[in-house]
């Protein structure tokens, strides 16, 4: 799963040098537009805005079309071409952040350790998933790979989620009610780069 990221700064360069022809800064939805460039072929880069200032990242820079990162992979960079009077949409582009965090925790219930049960991560202001993992025969997850930030985490029957009856109460970290209507009190979940945070032991109803 993957989610917008504002504040990244993308670069227009020509063909055959890194001098930045043109740039723009992504909005909250992730979107960018450039505009004014004459038609001929370019490579673009996707660069954190702290990189321009010398500072340590966060995000992996990369060229389009994810060939290599910042100026080791101009060489090999994909060429694009920009046709005259026509708009062109380079679609997505996920990056890799230098420092992801991780969610773990256990799952249990008053018979011991319930495995196939679904933690997902969403975001803090919405219900939209951006990772997920199954519980183990443990009851243990690991979710890795986590841009830094605030999250809330839910753990779901899996029938649920394909719309058949759960044998499982559905339930947000820490207990705050159960599948959506609890979102607007679930508690926040924050992680910090490098992060590794430990959720403890969530103990499912069974209905």
């Amino acid at each position: 799963m993957s989610r917008p990221v504002a504040n990244v700064f993308v670069a227009v360069r020509p063909f055959a040098t890194m001098t930045v022809a043109a740039s723009a800064i992504t909005d909250a939805g992730g979107g960018y537009t450039i505009t004014g460039r004459a038609p001929g072929p370019y490579k673009i880069a996707v660069l954190d805005v702290e990189e321009i200032f010398g500072s340590p990242i966060y995000w992996v820079s990369q060229w389009y079309n994810n060939a290599g990162a910042a100026a080791a992979g101009f060489p090999t960079a994909t060429v694009v071409t920009r046709s005259s009077g026509a708009a062109t949409n380079l679609g997505n582009t996920t990056l890799v952040h230098n420092s992801p965090a991780t969610i773990t925790g256990t799952v249990s219930s008053a018979g011991g350790p319930v495995a196939n049960i679904l933690e997902a991560v969403t975001r803090s202001d919405t219900m939209t998933i951006v990772a997920y993992a199954g519980t183990s025969a443990s009851g243990t997850y690991t979710i890795t790979v986590l841009s830094p930030g605030t999250y809330k985490v839910a753990a779901l029957g899996m029938a649920e989620i394909f719309g058949s009856p759960s044998h499982w109460i559905s339930q947000w970290y820490d207990s705050a009610g159960i599948s959506a209507p609890g979102f607007a009190t679930a508690t926040p979940v924050t992680v910090t780069p490098g992060d590794t945070r430990n959720l403890g032991t969530a103990v499912l109803a069974h209905t």
